[in-house]
């Protein structure tokens, strides 16, 4: 029995080995992407924040369809940043629950 279980051991510490590179990899990926995201998301913000001015701007000098169908536009504009937000929330958590899941491993493998 004993040269069973040193071989199932040898097998579990190489899966957690290989499970936790991956992992670690993953976590890269993902802390990239979540920051590449949120840098752009953020480089747009003040074009946001100019086209909301301007809309102000000009809403009074529009028709009344003209101005009903402009404020479509910005509730559907700012439905899509809250989805962009959304998003990059997700990401973020995900990149958290995935590096949270490798220092598992990791401790798991220590054992």
């Amino acid at each position: 029995m004993g040269l069973f279980s040193s071989s199932k051991e040898k097998i579990k510490k190489e899966y957690a080995e290989i499970n936790t590179t991956y992992g670690g990899e993953l976590s890269k990926d993902i802390k990239e992407y979540y920051n590449d995201l949120k840098a752009e998301y953020y480089e747009h913000t003040a074009l946001h924040h100019d086209f909301k001015q301007f809309t102000k701007l000009i809403l009074p000098k529009l028709t009344q369809e003209e101005a009903t169908q402009l404020t479509h536009f910005i509730k559907g504009f700012q439905t899509i940043d809250g989805c962009a937000k959304n998003g990059i929330e997700a990401l973020h958590q995900l990149e958290r629950m995935n590096e949270k899941r490798v220092r598992q491993a990791l401790r798991e493998l220590e054992y």
